[in-house]
């Protein structure tokens, strides 16, 4: 039973890894049972914390560094970047292909629909769709 247990995990976290992309990774923080699905992105440049029981589908982006762009007459690449954590607290559920930019914290028991691009900050329990991703209940809260 107990190795059943550390084979599942073994695979779980071999899965998550080698079919994702991960730069950065003295950055991320991933709590107890989360794990993400096949193809996603994650640099933790600036911190990345997830936190326990989160479900992250596939093709997600998560994004803790942003390029700088001021300067008009210096090349993008040479402006540097600025690093703003991301926290996604436990219970969240967060949808195939759904971007989340830099600064950004999803709070507890949130739902991040799929394709959407968060680019602020989600209250526990709300429910996020679109791009940008706008609010449109809390869960267990139906829609009038």
């Amino acid at each position: 039973m107990i190795l059943a247990k550390i084979w599942n995990k073994l695979k779980l976290i071999g899965f998550m890894w080698v079919f994702s992309v991960v730069f950065n990774r003295e950055g991320l923080r991933v709590g107890e049972n989360s794990g993400w699905g096949v193809g996603c992105f994650i640099n933790a440049g600036g911190g990345v914390t997830i936190g326990n029981n989160v479900l992250i589908g596939p093709k997600v982006v998560i994004h803790s560094l942003n390029h700088v762009y001021r300067d008009a007459g210096v090349l993008i690449r040479f402006q540097g970047h600025v690093a703003k954590p991301v926290v996604i607290e436990d219970d969240v559920w967060i949808g195939a292909g759904a971007v989340i930019l830099p600064g950004v914290r999803v709070g507890r028991g949130a739902v991040v629909g799929a394709g959407s691009v968060v680019t602020k900050d989600v209250p526990a329990f709300g429910v996020v769709v679109g791009n940008p991703a706008r609010f449109v209940r809390f869960r267990g809260v139906e829609k009038a």
